[in-house]
């Protein structure tokens, strides 16, 4: 334990002091396989790995760094305490900047498989919903072409849309007409995944219809 604490701290050292995308992939690849474990999680998060995990993110510019960078928030987000720290961290306003500008589909996918996790808690949703992070998800929905990225995105709008704010603000950023077209238009959506994201699609459906 007391190595594991060593690498952890090690890493973050070297994610605080990275000056390029070069040198910030490798800390964050290692801390996303090494923070797959329960003990590796809590020396990262005792580290600051989450911290420095965020502000890696503001200033990456590589689509392959900012992916290593989330697959680590993914892996230390498993714990409640990540995701209390990643949320303390400002993480919810990072992530909404970032997927605002994501023009690669890899990089969507995962920033909403980061705010899928965050948004397990009652205090990751409310940050979100106050980061505008609704309208930001339909308007990627829009433009996305790969199907796991689609589920991706529809995932973390399941997680937001549990609380009546966020299924509100789904409602005003027009999700629900995203939402039919990808439920009900199969030429939209490859063959084999056509399953689970029409039926995924039309529980948001559901769930984002308002009440009569």
């Amino acid at each position: 334990m007391r190595f594991l604490w060593q690498q952890a701290h090690a890493l973050v050292e070297a994610l605080k002091v990275a000056e390029d995308d070069d040198t910030r992939g490798d800390p964050a690849f290692a801390i996303c396989k090494l923070g797959e474990s329960e003990e590796g999680r809590a020396c990262f998060v005792a580290a600051g790995a989450c911290g420095a995990l965020v502000e890696a993110l503001k200033v990456a510019d590589d689509d392959d760094t900012k992916c290593y960078l989330l697959n680590a928030v993914c892996a230390l987000a498993q714990s409640e305490e990540g995701r209390t720290c990643f949320v303390a961290a400002g993480a919810c306003g990072a992530f909404v900047e970032a997927l605002k500008v994501a023009e690669n589909d890899d990089t969507r996918g995962n920033l909403a498989a980061s705010m899928e996790k965050l948004a397990q808690s009652e205090e990751g949703c409310a940050c979100f919903c106050a980061a505008v992070v609704c309208g930001a998800l339909v308007e990627v929905l829009k433009v996305a072409v790969d199907d796991d990225t689609r589920g991706s995105l529809a995932a973390a709008m399941e997680n937001l849309g549990k609380s009546e704010e966020g299924r509100a603000c789904f409602v005003a950023a027009g999700a629900l007409h995203v939402l039919n077209l990808l439920a009900f238009c199969s030429d939209l959506v490859s063959p084999s995944r056509i399953s689970v994201l029409f039926l995924r699609c039309k529980f948001l459906l559901v769930i984002f219809q308002p009440n009569e």
